[in-house]
């Protein structure tokens, strides 16, 4: 019962910092914005500490980043919503990802959204987001099982099929979509 409390304040005090900085950084834009601010008048005016300068400096940056990104992926041919949002909470989700993309990308200038997607879900990390790799937790706190990794399947075909139905649940598909897609019958 103790660590599920200390999991839920840990949680709690996340989301406390992640709120905290990013009213700080909306601020420090609106100030940017309307008021023609720099970025150090907008940090000396709201007296932003060291360690919270270094931190928006960095988002800004990041968001700068995917700013571009998102043109980019807006760019495929036959580009679509859900492609675009799939793919940037894959990167968003482990920043190491985004030059690993944007490399393949570069080197397949030409690539669909379904070229890139199956490019995406043949990588090793590919399955560290997927839900069942959580760990369940009840609203009293305590931790259950999750369900079993995709490490124990033990066919190629159920692989397969586990990584359909996650994505279809990931990014609110149908899986039998998905698994047409997958087959390249509809492409």
């Amino acid at each position: 019962m103790e660590k599920g409390r200390d999991t839920v304040s840990e949680i709690v005090e996340r989301y406390a910092e992640t709120r905290r900085i990013n009213t700080l950084l909306e601020a420090v834009k609106k100030l940017m914005k309307n008021a023609s601010f720099t970025l150090d008048q907008a940090f000396n005016n709201l007296e932003v500490s060291d360690k919270d300068r270094l931190i928006i400096t960095k988002a800004l940056q990041e968001g700068c980043t995917m700013k571009k990104f998102t043109i980019r992926l807006n760019n495929v041919k036959n580009s679509y919503y859900s492609f675009v949002v799939a793919v940037l909470t894959y990167v968003k989700n482990k920043p190491s990802r985004l030059p690993i993309v944007e490399k393949f990308l570069d080197e397949h200038s030409d690539a669909s959204t379904s070229d890139i997607l199956e490019f995406i879900s043949d990588q090793p990390d590919f399955y560290e987001d997927a839900a069942y790799n959580q760990p369940e937790v009840s609203c009293h706190g305590f931790q259950t099982s999750g369900r079993e990794s995709s490490s124990t399947a033990t066919s190629s075909n159920e692989r397969k099929k586990r990584r359909i139905k996650d994505m279809a649940g990931k990014y609110d598909f149908d899986e039998e979509i998905i698994e047409s897609l997958r087959m390249k019958s509809l492409i």
